[in-house]
């Protein structure tokens, strides 16, 4: 994990504007740093909505950082309730959290 946060850093600072935020989250992730990766990408959450790609990866990173409200929002536009809930569920497991 260590390792790979390394790494991220390092290529970090080779990037500029959203790439190197994106990195800069990645290398927190590395370290299972999920709040503080979101709140590196959080302030940039409107402009998420725009990068399709990226939207799921920071629904991901919003559960993991204990605000699935901000999945559920970000997520709505293009994902039915249903599903969105048993991508949470699934989420949430991944780091061994059950939710009810």
């Amino acid at each position: 994990m260590i390792e790979k946060s390394q790494a991220e850093s390092v290529r970090a600072q080779t990037l500029t504007g959203p790439a190197q935020l994106e990195a800069r989250a990645a290398v927190l992730t590395a370290v299972e740093l999920w709040g503080r990766a979101f709140d590196v990408l959080s302030p940039h959450k409107g402009d998420i909505k725009h990068a399709l790609k990226f939207t799921d990866g920071f629904a991901e990173l919003a559960v993991r950082a204990g605000k699935p409200e901000i999945a559920r929002e970000k997520l709505a536009p293009r994902i039915p309730a249903t599903e969105i809930e048993r991508l949470i569920r699934d989420w949430s497991s991944r780091v061994g959290w059950q939710r009810e």
